[in-house]
């Protein structure tokens, strides 16, 4: 497939095994994978350098809460080679066959030079024909009732956006962040400006083939203060979320199931 996924990492080995695993198991053809570390010291690291089907690269970066996602995504934008690519995050987890060919026919049929998710957090949706009839409506959605910046640029979300690398290169864009707007707002505001055209999909479209709920990393690292009575009534929502998710039994196949990994 001429797909290459950038997925930045930082000491998430349950979440990315998962991830990883699902996109072997619902992806064909394969595409290109890269996993653009930030400084992980943990087991996290011998798995992914253990894994002969994807490249591990370092972003040269340790990992905070602000730069290091954008310098991970850049890091893997730049060694693209392929027509498209796609950024998503290592506890986006893929439970449909179709998933890229769905975003990539999406971004061809109407001439976008992204694609991708409008929300942040990612619902599992069953439904075929109602997948597809959102997909139909979703740049009537966008027109009229769409999610945008206080500049217009379209939230399009790090945890699953598909771009068209030469709109992307040949509008200079990059990802960056200051800690308050997603890593993908920089780039889009470049498409943009160079007179391109994106497209913010609903969950319906989304969930349909992905599971994606954020604060994984910040979880699992304890990226947190302890102080902090807003992000732990957050974490104690991601927990039942992904409880659930897991208790699919689907997602207990992928699980344990090794042979992904080879």
């Amino acid at each position: 497939m001429d797909v290459t996924l950038v997925i930045p990492h930082y000491q998430t080995l349950d979440a990315v095994r998962l991830c990883l695993r699902s996109i072997r198991r619902y992806t064909q053809p394969a595409p290109r994978v890269l996993v653009v570390d930030n400084g992980s010291t943990d087991a996290s690291i011998d798995y992914l350098r253990g894994l002969h089907w994807i490249t591990c690269l370092d972003s040269g970066v340790r990992n905070d809460l602000v730069g290091a996602q954008a310098a991970a995504l850049n890091r893997g934008a730049a060694q693209v080679a392929t027509p498209y690519f796609a950024v998503m995050h290592s506890d986006t987890y893929v439970h449909r066959a179709g998933w890229l060919a769905m975003l990539v026919a999406a971004l061809e049929r109407g001439g976008y030079a992204a694609v991708g998710t409008r929300h942040q957090t990612i619902r599992v949706y069953g439904g075929a024909p109602l997948a597809a009839l959102a997909l139909r409506g979703a740049p009537l959605l966008a027109r009229f009732a769409g999610r945008a910046t206080s500049d217009g640029v379209p939230w399009l979300r790090s945890c699953l956006t598909l771009y068209r690398t030469a709109a992307f290169r040949a509008a200079g864009a990059a990802f960056a962040s200051n800690g308050s707007t997603d890593a993908t707002h920089a780039a889009n505001s470049a498409l943009i400006a160079h007179g391109n055209r994106l497209l913010a999909l609903p969950d319906r479209v989304v969930g349909h083939y992905v599971f994606h709920k954020g604060d994984t990393t910040r979880i699992a690292n304890r990226l947190y203060r302890a102080d902090d009575g807003e992000f732990r009534a957050r974490i104690a929502r991601h927990r039942r979320h992904l409880d659930g998710f897991h208790a699919r039994a689907a997602t207990q196949a992928i699980l344990g199931d090794a042979s992904l990994d080879r």
